[in-house]
């Protein structure tokens, strides 16, 4: 056993605190309470469309599609055909597994701070990660997020054990957790980047584990990841990325109206949001006082287990390394590689919640008075449950493609097409089309080439936003308009030959 490993101060570890198992229950179950709540009150959205849709496909078929189509690795899709397989064909039934991975996250979480900083900590950070509006919205997503944060939870777990016992089964589980991670999601690589700069700072005080068995792990890790490179995952990348879906929690309307705010403001707004998301869009002092005050909060928090350099320095990076990441994405990156700048949106910083929930409670124990404390955890709670609520009921998540895809149906002719502008679109509208046979679909991100598919039908129905009512491409030579119906902000026309 090497105990000086995550450093000197950490030799000695918090003396048992008596907490009972009903409170950590009891924050898991309001946890997945939070999480359940209205999980079916949407419809997919337009990347859920595409998680449901991609995970349909043949178990063989889906790593090769989604390298070709999406920008993130295919574990989640893997795992979600399985769930597929065992009936989930609703919005209730497909989101509970991302929702799984949220509550299981409150769990680890909880098991990682007690490890790290005593079970009085834990219970307050799993606290806070249970009532996060940011965390509930990402649960509630059908995409990989919730499950990119699991998986990193349990890599930190297993290093964090693995660094003071160096038992085999530990670096076994702690390869096998970040490879996992990295199969999910790309965010993971930040973690993994973080646990590595945790490793070579605790280095240069002589209790970094020995460097041959660190170095042997990550080769172990990359050479296991090997062979999703071997299927060409840039080609994805290259393909940009539907609208950013932080959008109703930083205030942005989409991919285009996020990329026009500024770095600094885009960084402000992710970092509220992860705080305290879904503030008022038109008052941006809110979010830039959330994250002072709590900012300030998880500052004390770190110097408040500074004597303890294994916590404080492994917390610390994985808080600071993705939101640094996050900042060189939207800042210096944004022009110079644009590929990269997909794999680091605002949306990644939810694996910074590793080390941010323990060091903001770490804070609100260590770092205050016990009245400052309780203040300032009562204040993050009220901001919280006000945010729920606009969460829940003043926030539209999807558009009603439901509704939709059963007006085309119950109206569409054989030979008849389905036009989509924009063409993502296509993707919850084939998850909800149940009409007769197979149908032709044309999307393009180019309007010319777009209508050039509509043409060769000899009718269509062209599905677009209302905010392109006046566009001119929507003149289409040899086809003339016969029905119009309005489903919020999208339009369903049918064209016919003339």
């Amino acid at each position: 056993m090497n105990q000086s490993i995550l450093g000197r101060e950490w030799a000695v570890p918090y003396p048992p605190v008596r907490v009972s198992w009903l409170w950590p229950a009891g924050v898991v179950m309001l946890g997945a309470a939070l999480r359940l709540y209205r999980l079916d009150a949407y419809n997919l959205e337009t990347d859920e469309g595409f998680s449901a849709n991609a995970a349909a496909l043949t178990l063989r078929a889906i790593p090769a599609f989604v390298a070709r189509w999406d920008s993130h690795p295919p574990l989640f899709y893997l795992i979600l055909h399985f769930w597929r397989w065992l009936g989930a064909d609703t919005e209730f039934t497909l989101r509970l597994l991302p929702v799984s991975f949220g509550i299981l996250s409150i769990v680890i979480l909880y098991r990682l701070t007690a490890y790290l900083l005593g079970p009085k900590t834990a219970l307050l950070a799993s606290l806070l990660l249970a009532i996060s509006p940011y965390h509930i919205w990402f649960s509630q997503m059908l995409r990989s997020y919730p499950a990119v944060f699991f998986f990193a939870l349990l890599s930190l777990d297993a290093m964090a054990r693995l660094l003071r016992e160096e038992r085999a089964a530990l670096w076994v589980f702690y390869v096998g957790a970040t490879t996992l991670a990295l199969y999910t999601d790309y965010a993971a690589v930040l973690v993994w980047v973080a646990q590595n700069v945790a490793v070579a700072v605790l280095g240069l005080r002589r209790s970094a584990p020995p460097w041959w068995k660190w170095m042997l792990a990550q080769a172990a890790i990359l050479l296991l990841f090997l062979p999703w490179l071997g299927l060409r995952p840039w080609e994805g990348l290259r393909l940009g990325a539907a609208p950013d879906a932080l959008a109703p929690l930083t205030g942005s309307a989409g991919g285009a109206a996020s990329a026009s705010l500024s770095a600094v403001s885009s960084v402000v707004y992710a970092l509220a949001a992860f705080t305290s998301a879904f503030l008022p869009m038109r008052e941006p002092w809110i979010k830039v006082a959330v994250v002072l005050v709590f900012g300030s909060a998880w500052i004390l928090g770190l110097w408040a287990v500074r004597r303890r350099l294994g916590p404080a320095v492994l917390l610390a990076s994985v808080t600071l390394i993705p939101i640094g990441a996050g900042i060189l994405g939207a800042y210096a990156l944004k022009g110079f590689l644009p590929a990269m700048f997909h794999v680091i949106p605002t949306r990644t910083l939810i694996v910074a919640g590793a080390g941010y929930y323990p060091l903001l409670a770490a804070g609100f124990r260590r770092g205050l008075s016990r009245r400052a404390g309780v203040l300032w955890l009562a204040a993050l709670v009220m901001v919280n449950l006000y945010s729920l609520d606009l969460m829940y009921f003043h926030t539209a998540k999807s558009e009603p493609w439901r509704q939709i895809a059963a007006a085309v149906a119950a109206q569409i002719r054989p030979g008849d097409a389905v036009v989509f502008a924009p063409g993502y679109w296509h993707r919850p509208f084939d998850f909800y089309y149940h009409g007769p046979g197979a149908i032709a679909e044309c999307y393009d991100d180019d309007p010319g080439r777009l209508m050039a598919c509509a043409s060769r039908h000899g009718s269509f129905y062209l599905v677009f936003g209302k905010w392109e009512d006046g566009a001119a491409w929507r003149q289409i030579p040899g086809h003339a308009r016969s029905t119009r119906s309005e489903f919020g902000d999208v339009v369903v026309e049918r064209y016919s030959r003339l």
